[in-house]
């Protein structure tokens, strides 16, 4: 609260809670339940970006073995994003066809972020398990290959 109160106390205000209150009467699992589930372009998250220190311990974890694709929460999805992501997508596809035209070879673009479910996850981890068994069962030297560590 030292820190990001006063952005924690905005963002409880837009949404019709007082924080002094609320604090006041020590509903803190509360506080931190709003906290929790901010949109990203709230004072909060402004507040908390623009902390250097916190950039620092971001930093310093240890990358994950495999990074998370980007994602856009679901509270954040609405029908206009949706719209404008695909224009983006279609601008990005018209720019390829465009560089084509001129000889070139681009690549394909791209799509930009779109949320993720646990449905999307759950079926991703399931094609990716189904890839190595057929991947065990038709090339038996290249799963042990991927299963062992670089060196």
């Amino acid at each position: 609260m030292d820190r990001y109160g006063e952005a924690i106390c905005a963002d409880l205000a837009d949404r019709g809670f007082d924080l002094e209150a609320l604090w006041d009467q020590r509903r803190f699992e509360f506080i931190l339940a709003i906290v929790d589930h901010l949109p990203r372009n709230s004072a909060y998250m402004q507040a908390l970006t623009d902390d250097e220190d916190w950039a620092r311990a971001v930093l310093a974890r240890p990358d994950p073995d495999e990074p998370a694709p980007a994602s856009v929460r679901l509270a954040d999805w609405s029908p206009e994003l949706e719209m404008l992501t695909n224009l983006y997508d279609r601008l990005g596809e018209l720019v390829r066809v465009v560089a084509m035209t001129g000889g070139g070879k681009p690549s394909r673009p791209k799509p930009a972020p779109r949320p993720r479910t646990a449905i999307d996850r759950i079926r991703a981890r399931q094609r990716k398990a189904k890839h190595a068994r057929v991947v065990r069962a038709m090339l038996p030297h290249k799963a042990t290959e991927a299963a062992s560590p670089a060196s």
